[in-house]
Formats: C-alpha cells, structure tokens, sequence
C-alpha cells in the first residue's frame, strides 16, 4: 500500500522525493520479517537495520550505517553491541550488493559535488551556506505547519474531489511559476539545472528555490507521500549556482555540500 500510494503521489506531480515510501517499505519488510520468524521482540531492531540498509544503497555510503544506531543508542542511553551488529552487517551487505550489482557505489540519491577536490575556502564556504541552508530548513518546516492547518481544514469541510482539485491547481500554478525544473521530484530537476547552469540568473535560481520550497511545502501538506531529500538537493544547488553567478569565486563543492546539508537539518 505504501508503495502504491507513494508511486502514485510521485507520478501525480507531487514536488517530493521517492526516499519516504522507500523507508517505509523498508520499516515494513523488517517487521514482516520478524513476524514470520516469531521474533517480535526485535522487529524495531530489524526494521531500523532494514531502514539503515536501504540509506546505505540509495546514498551508496557506508555512513549511514551510523543512523540507526544513533537512533538505538537515544533510545538506549548506551551502545549495545549485540544490538549495534545487525545494522552494521545489513549496511555493510547492502553496500556489497549496490557494488555487485552496479560495478560501483555510485547511489541512488548521490549529491552533484562536481569536483572532490576542495580547499580551504571549501570549507569556510561550506560552513557559511551550511547556515544559510539550516535557515532554509527551518522556513520549509514552519511552511508545512501552516500549509498543513490550511489543508485540512479545506478537506474537512469540502468534498474530497474539490479539495483535491485545490490542491493540485496550486501546485500546477507553482509549477507554471518555477518551470520545469521545480516540477516532480528534485532528482530530475536537479539534473535539468546542471545541464545548462550558464542560461539562469542570480535572480531566477532565488525565484526557482522559493517556488520549490512552496511546492514541497504544499505537496506535503497536501498529503502527498514522499520524503524531502530531493527537493533538498534539488534546492541546495539552486542556492550554490545563484551564489556562484553573484561570485565565480564562490565556485566548487563546499558551496554545495554546504547548502545541501544545511537544508538537510
């Protein structure tokens, strides 16, 4: 059900990414694992081992092996190895497979760094956007917040074909806005702004992330399923090339990692 709807949430134009129907498929076969071996007991513990197996492949990063057990040890106050090697062997397999099967760790939701190259500039950069990005993040949740209460109050006192129609006529009217790199998920419209950087202005890539920033907002709030890592990315490097057009010396990969990962927050 989950990927039924998250399919046809992505396929119906909702400005999300694929990654939140991902986790949760990913939560579901851990628990339906542990069911059908009757150990009920450890299916938080098997479902976050599933989650942090599937961050792995989609980021093609052996890093997020550490997300659950941060998550364990929050929870636990305390590392517990016998419960730390199960997310540890599910990541570390994942990330065989993803090699196996693809010849390289290439992932799925892999950020557009450019060069790997940096210095130390990079990481002033890096630091700088990294806070004007967690300011972004905090825009995009108070967004969802109020876009939410507007929503479903629409959806309680219309008939869900009206309430419907609203929802999606606004988010065509953003996509009419931004064009076609704000509209459907942030992977294709992240690729559509690499690909010809040069034809955007400072002043169009700004118009372009606040539009992507309200249509993630309302396509959320709408009930739309999908997860915000795309619409991250995708936002991170409209803010990295607007700042490269204000200063070419702004160029290079800690304006990008900067911004992405402060949007991340």
């Amino acid at each position: 059900e989950i990927f039924v709807i998250g399919s046809a949430s992505l396929l119906a134009g909702a400005s999300l990414g694929p990654e939140a129907s991902l986790v949760g498929i990913a939560s579901g076969l851990g628990i339906w694992f542990a069911q059908k071996n009757k150990t009920t007991e450890a299916a938080k513990l098997l479902a976050l081992s599933s989650i942090g197996a599937l961050l792995v492949s989609f980021f093609g990063s052996l890093l997020p092996i550490l997300i659950p057990i941060l998550i364990l040890y929050k929870k636990e106050r305390k590392i517990v190895f016998g419960h730390i090697l199960l997310p540890i062997i599910s990541g570390v397999l994942a990330y065989i497979t993803l090699i196996a099967i693809k010849g390289s760790d290439i992932g799925f939701g892999t950020i557009p760094v450019g060069s790997t190259e940096y210095e130390i500039q990079d990481i002033i950069f890096a630091f700088i956007l990294g806070v004007l990005g967690a300011v972004f993040a905090v825009i995009l949740k108070e967004l969802i917040k109020k876009f939410s209460k507007f929503t479903t109050e629409i959806n309680s006192k219309a008939h869900w074909v009206v309430s419907a129609s609203i929802f999606g006529g606004i988010i065509g009217v953003l996509y009419l806005i931004g064009g076609p790199s704000v509209q459907f998920s942030g992977k294709e419209g992240t690729e559509i702004l690499l690909q010809n950087p040069a034809s955007y202005t400072a002043i169009a890539l700004l118009l372009i992330a606040i539009t992507k920033l309200l249509a993630t907002g309302w396509s959320l709030s709408s009930g739309y399923r999908g997860g915000l890592v795309f619409p991250s990315v995708f936002m991170g490097v409209a803010f990295s090339l607007m700042f490269e057009k204000i200063n070419p010396i702004l160029t290079g990969p800690g304006i990008i990692i900067g911004s992405i990962s402060g949007i991340f927050t």
